[in-house]
């Protein structure tokens, strides 16, 4: 005689296959082949650059792939930052102070020279020549994290530049994949029907991640039986420590 499921457990299944339903087409509209169109500017992409006179140098090609590998594009549509940049001239540090001074500080962190890191990976990889511009951060801080390797360049050696950003594709469209996406979304999210469901695999420790399901219910059958073993006294709670997150 099959057991007869209650009203929570019909309601929290039925969320998880309209969940994995929407995870398909949202997977499905990504790997739609971008659509070429007539191109058009659409801002302006602020970037960093040698001088000349280093581009003369005789590691200039060092100089100009660490910059590369280390530092930020910024697209922008504002009008003022591109004005900034002309008014000011291309010195990094009246460029990087007037931004300070109209409270951006978003943008300083995000496009500021050599402040992206890399990995230990990638780390690995550099030839000599480049590697030994690279220090590790041993101490986390606001804008370096610990672990990664980061490049700093003299500022009188780089000037700020822009381009044109040029749009050539569109993302390609399904009417129908849409048109069902947006009806998932809105029974989904904006039913109260669905309120207080999580979706299968999704557990927080702080910020959410998504786990592998089935392995949190494996876990967890053996700490079951691990317990009524009376191999351990009591069952944790979360698992995340013992499983990594596959997003």
């Amino acid at each position: 005689m099959l057991m007869e499921l209650d009203k929570h457990t019909v309601r929290q299944k039925k969320w998880r296959k309209l969940s994995r339903e929407e995870d398909k087409i949202s997977e499905i509209q990504r790997n739609i082949p971008s659509v070429p169109i007539k191109p058009y500017q659409r801002g302006w992409i602020i970037y960093y650059d040698l001088r000349e006179d280093c581009k003369r140098r005789a590691d200039a090609d060092v100089l100009m792939a660490i910059l590369r590998m280390t530092s930020h594009e910024y697209e922008t549509r504002k009008v003022k930052h591109i004005k900034r940049i002309r008014g000011l001239g291309t010195r990094v540090l009246e460029f990087l102070s007037a931004i300070l001074g109209e409270g951006e500080h978003y943008m300083y962190h995000d496009v500021g020279p050599c402040k992206k890191g890399i990995s230990k990976e990638k780390f690995n990889q550099l030839s000599p020549t480049i590697a030994k511009h690279f220090y590790l951060q041993e101490k986390e801080s606001r804008v370096r994290k610990k672990g990664m390797y980061y490049a700093s360049l003299y500022h009188w050696m780089i000037v700020v530049k822009t381009k044109p950003n040029m749009i050539t594709h569109m993302r390609g469209k399904d009417t129908a994949l849409e048109t069902r996406e947006h009806e998932l979304n809105t029974l989904l999210y904006d039913n109260m029907q669905y309120t207080g469901c999580v979706p299968e695999g999704w557990c927080s420790g702080g910020n959410w991640k998504k786990y592998n399901a089935g392995a949190i219910r494996s876990y967890y059958r053996d700490q079951i039986s691990k317990y009524k073993a009376g191999v351990i006294e009591d069952i944790p709670l979360t698992p995340l420590k013992d499983i990594p997150p596959t997003w």
